[in-house]
């Protein structure tokens, strides 16, 4: 059974994305988490956080099944602004947690932190308004020269904190897929809910999209 999508999903997915996880709803009591996570430089809320993202079945299942962990890159402005990037602590913790579980053969989900950069600095997706976003975004991602050719036929996985509109992800996406990519799956820690949001009875033994919250 696939989890339900809402209408926007539906009528326009996102190009470059074979498909996209979140283990939570950014709000309470999770907001305030990843907020002092984010925000608050407290990167020790990594460990905890990844573990929720660990034990949502579709995010262990692309882990498991990929070539190539990616976590978002910050442009080196933000970068020195924030102090860490919190998308690289968030894919090594989950490594982790993923191979903990499960067991994970060394030559998969490789973490390559480097191998997306962010071409420009932006303005940050938060301030603006929806339909703004994505010019933000055109053009702000590529894949490094160097390892641009190891991409070539590879299963990644983009590994982002909070997802909105996700034209981040999709930007980043469609900059893997330039590079040959064979298939470019999402994972995020949460995602924003639309107001008014109504999904379908969940169905005996499906996987929702987003984990139910406590």
């Amino acid at each position: 059974m696939m989890p339900p999508l809402c209408d926007d999903c539906l009528a326009e997915p996102l190009d470059g994305l074979d498909a996209v996880h979140a283990a939570l709803s950014y709000q309470w009591p999770w907001q305030g988490c990843i907020d002092a996570f984010k925000f608050g430089r407290q990167p020790g809320w990594a460990p905890a956080l990844a573990e929720r993202m660990a034990a949502q079945p579709g995010i262990a299942a692309a882990i498991r099944q990929c070539d190539v962990l990616v976590p978002l890159p910050l442009h080196r402005e933000r970068l020195a602004e924030r102090g860490f990037s919190q998308t690289l602590l968030l894919a090594r913790a989950l490594r982790r947690q993923i191979a903990r579980r499960y067991g994970l053969a060394p030559e998969l989900a490789r973490l390559r932190h480097d191998w997306l950069v962010r071409t420009r600095h932006t303005v940050a997706q938060s301030t603006l308004p929806l339909e703004e976003r994505l010019r933000n975004l055109e053009g702000a991602f590529a894949a490094k020269a160097l390892h641009a050719p190891r991409l070539y036929g590879a299963r990644a996985v983009l590994i982002d904190d909070v997802m909105t509109s996700g034209s981040t992800l999709q930007e980043a996406a469609l900059a893997l897929q330039r590079a040959g990519c064979a298939t470019v799956v999402g994972v995020v820690l949460a995602r924003t809910e639309k107001p008014g949001f109504e999904r379908p009875p969940p169905q005996p033994g499906a996987s929702p999209a987003v984990v139910p919250l406590p």
